[in-house]
């Protein structure tokens, strides 16, 4: 029953994204600023990236709304969004991109991951994000848990250059100081993740055809690396609170990092809230399917109300520890080790009866 708490979730994600007021000011801004061609400090915006013009105006929208968060003037905006795109969404982006290469996932829209980024982009992480997992929680668990190797050996490489790679330009300090066209072009070239990822995906799965062995290996290097790259920025954002702001009290930068204001008035500020709200549901959705996934294999003999309480408390303790993408990550390759010897033992025992 507890999955039924996505669906909320979701809708608050859906009015949020699309409906609010603070989301409809900031949309009015970004069509003034489509159609003047100039950002409000006077550079050019970049009309063309692709010569395809639905998909430079797509391009268009998320350069005006990214470029001012990106570029250094609010170092608030900057590390809350560097938590977002760089800590949760990677975990998020690689577990799905497991589950769905899994054998024993059904033939639905979880088999393609290129539907659950472009959802991402197109209705929010706040509303794709609950719709998502709250499709793979009502999904029975696969009776096969493994990989085809050379899937498997993909998404590593598909994840690294796809997604983190330009997501990272955008974060670098040369792009605070380049100017509106090229931070425009860097943030454009970001918002192409979708279909770069599964591109780069289908590439890598063909190279390694017929040469990957060994898929489980694969498997944990990508949550590894989903671990370590999450926990390093979340200890960023540890220094940047406790250190880097020394003129104000940790708690003070926290809230003005991660708390969404009740009522913002600014276009900056709107446009902050809408990220935080964006964040803070998704790490909601996120740290609820991984207490669930790992719920739904945890032995049925020793689940207890009191079990489940210590999860879920253990699950909101970690993610504010370690992050939740770091949650999300340890939380999966924990289950990913629980499945495979579930997996087997259930082969063994089907073994053993055909024997007799």
């Amino acid at each position: 029953m507890l999955r039924f708490l996505y669906l909320p979730l979701a809708a608050t994600g859906a009015y949020v994204f699309l409906l609010s007021p603070n989301t409809l000011e900031i949309f009015k801004h970004i069509t003034a600023v489509q159609k003047s061609g100039l950002f409000p400090h006077g550079e050019a915006l970049k009309k063309s990236y692709t010569g395809i013009w639905q998909i430079d105006y797509g391009l268009q929208l998320l350069v005006c709304f990214v470029q001012q968060l990106v570029d250094g003037s609010n170092p608030d905006a900057w590390t809350l969004l560097l938590n977002f795109l760089m800590g949760l969404l990677p975990a998020c982006i690689g577990v799905w991109a497991i589950e769905a290469a899994r054998k024993g996932t059904p033939q639905t829209a979880m088999r393609s991951p290129l539907t659950f980024n472009q959802a991402m982009q197109t209705i929010g992480f706040c509303t794709a994000a609950p719709l998502g997992f709250y499709a793979h929680v009502s999904t029975p668990k696969p009776k096969d848990a493994s990989l085809p190797a050379a899937r498997a050996a993909s998404i590593l490489p598909a994840l690294i250059l796809g997604f983190m790679v330009p997501t990272a330009a955008m974060f670098l300090p040369s792009t605070h100081i380049a100017t509106a066209t090229r931070q425009s072009i860097i943030v454009a070239g970001q918002g192409g993740f979708p279909l770069l990822f599964y591109v780069l995906q289908r590439i890598s799965a063909a190279a390694a055809s017929g040469r990957a062995k060994n898929e489980r290996c694969h498997v944990y290097a990508v949550y590894n690396f989903l671990i370590a790259g999450s926990l390093a920025v979340h200890a960023y954002t540890y220094y940047y609170i406790f250190a880097a702001a020394a003129a104000e009290s940790p708690v003070t930068r926290l809230a003005s990092v991660f708390v969404p204001r009740s009522n913002p008035q600014a276009l900056g500020d709107r446009t902050v809230w809408f990220i935080q709200i964006d964040f803070l549901l998704g790490a909601i959705a996120a740290l609820l399917w991984t207490a669930m996934s790992v719920w739904s294999v945890m032995d049925a003999a020793g689940k207890s109300l009191g079990k489940a309480l210590g999860l879920a408390t253990a699950v909101a303790a970690a993610a504010i520890v370690v992050g939740p993408g770091t949650v999300v990550a340890a939380g999966f390759r924990w289950r990913e080790a629980q499945l495979r010897s579930e997996v087997e033992k259930v082969k063994k025992v089907a073994v053993v009866e055909e024997k007799r």
